[in-house]
């Protein structure tokens, strides 16, 4: 069998997040459902309840069926209240970036004309907002409406991190959530003794996935404010966790960090995608935890991934039962395994895929070709119909009339053990095309001049792939710490950039 994924039984098409919390407050309402960063715990009723009363308090601001909630706040159990408080009320919920500029959240607030606003004490003051704390102690009687949203409603608009551009609001469904949940809890293939533990902000895709696992598994949620490497071992041992989430360099951080697995951790397994083959087995020797790579996006989370039974190194695994996968060439026809191609994707249910990006027909219809979703990324398939990723469509350098790829230079230069993370962008050449710009930040107290790490390099790639030029330094990151690449090309050369004079 090539895919994998929930038993149709599992995957009721009519199923919500709502739906399953509503029925737990009812059957357990005294079963642990939260654990905060600091202990903080709520029960299924507690939350319920909670949950009731702010959407009451949300309908009294004037908030309707249909209509955006912003909200700009750190991970808490009083957001969680807020998000199921407007999905309850019907309203889609907008979660943004506390750490984002003014200009940014600006932008990104007036795309979404929300007709609530809500911060907490730490975040972006707004004169229009009201602080979550203020809107949570609004007196009320927990009465919302009769008719909760169906699995066709708009749940969520998430804004991509905008690695390579501007962001998009990508809508998605109150079904598309339960049926991430439940692709979530069968890549994990959790039962009823085990915990997810998520380091990942609610403003990124892969916290509501851990969220929704949890939610479908009817199994404890715990959660941290934002990732930190010195207390991670500490913080999932405390919490009990058996399976947590990553996404960009978490793995990577957590290798060169000197802190080690706890006696008593319970953790078995975690769930992302982009890292390195190298460090996921270097990972499992020292961690004894299972890295389940595999591949998604926020338009759709999750079609191919492996499992603790059914791996192959260095793939990203194979597809759910629930999708069908093409690879193809610029011209659209299907290649032969082994060679790479673009990933296109279609869903067998009806709340596979994101709905729409918010307010943006022209990108909504060029991110489709017919009824396939088109990634623009690079991949190719085995024969036993394993995925292996390549790279973004895009994330190539064109020169002297080669086409060299941006993962590949990465990859050897992050290889480095004083390397934390490495970025190659393409930098305008004064004969045409491009050069390779490799920018790099080094681990905690290690140093290193650019000269030095370029010479450690060179003899690992061949000449036309060479970096010309080289520089060290913080390297801007989103909140799931991907490295912001449009960031890195826009700052281009500096004065302390090495310059090796490669060119050719």
């Amino acid at each position: 069998m090539l895919s994998h994924g929930p038993t149709m039984a599992q995957a009721r098409a009519d199923q919500t997040l709502l739906s399953c919390l509503e029925r737990y407050a009812s059957e357990r309402p005294d079963c642990l459902f939260l654990i905060g960063p600091c202990n903080e715990q709520a029960t299924y009723g507690g939350f319920w309840a909670a949950a009731g009363t702010a959407a009451t308090a949300m309908l009294a601001q004037g908030v309707k069926a249909g209509e955006r909630i912003v909200t700009i706040c750190e991970n808490s159990i009083e957001l969680f209240v807020v998000i199921v408080a407007a999905w309850r009320i019907g309203a889609t919920l907008v979660p943004l970036n506390p750490g984002l500029g003014s200009d940014l959240l600006g932008e990104m607030i007036a795309t979404a004309e929300p007709t609530l606003l809500v911060v907490d004490g730490g975040s972006t003051k707004i004169a229009s907002a009201i602080e979550i704390a203020d809107l949570l102690k609004l007196d009320g009687r927990p009465n919302p409406p009769a008719s909760p949203p169906g699995p066709g409603t708009d749940a969520l608009i998430i804004f991509s991190s905008g690695t390579t551009g501007k962001s998009k609001g990508c809508v998605l469904s109150h079904g598309y959530l339960a049926f991430f949940g439940r692709e979530f809890s069968a890549m994990a293939e959790l039962d009823e003794d085990d915990r997810v533990f998520c380091v990942t902000a609610l403003y990124h895709v892969n916290a509501f996935w851990a969220f929704a696992g949890s939610v479908v598994n009817g199994t404890p949620h715990a959660f941290e404010k934002r990732f930190s490497a010195s207390t991670f071992w500490q913080r999932s041992s405390e919490v009990e966790a058996t399976v947590f989430d990553y996404v960009g360099a978490i793995l990577a951080i957590l290798l060169r960090s000197a802190g080690e697995r706890t006696s008593g951790n319970r953790l078995r397994a975690c769930l992302g995608g982009g890292v390195r083959a190298e460090d996921l087995a270097q990972f499992e020797k020292r961690f004894h935890c299972k890295v389940l790579e595999g591949y998604g996006l926020t338009e759709c989370c999750q079609p191919i991934y492996q499992t603790e039974r059914d791996r192959k190194h260095g793939s990203v695994g194979r597809t759910s039962i629930y999708f069908d996968a093409r690879v193809v060439d610029e011209h659209d026809r299907d290649v032969s395994p082994g060679t790479p191609g673009q990933l296109l994707l279609r869903s067998r249910t009806p709340h596979g895929l994101f709905r729409r990006y918010w307010r943006d027909p022209e990108q909504t219809k060029a991110a489709f070709k017919g009824k396939w979703f088109a990634t623009r990324d690079l991949v190719t398939r085995d024969t036993d119909g394993y995925f292996y990723f390549i790279e973004r469509l895009g994330h190539v350098v064109r020169r002297r009339g080669e086409n060299v790829s941006c993962f590949q230079v990465e990859g050897v230069f992050a290889s480095h053990p004083m390397v934390q993370l490495a970025a190659a962008v393409g930098v305008p050449a004064a004969l045409g095309d491009e050069e390779i710009l490799l920018a790099v930040e080094l681990v905690d107290g290690a140093t290193m001049t650019p000269k030095e790490l370029y010479s450690w390099g060179i003899e690992k790639l061949p000449k036309f792939m060479r970096p010309r030029y080289v520089r060290i330094g913080t390297l801007p990151r989103t909140a799931s710490q991907r490295v912001e690449r449009h960031r890195v090309k826009s700052i281009g050369l500096t004065a302390d950039t090495y310059d090796s004079g490669t060119i050719g």
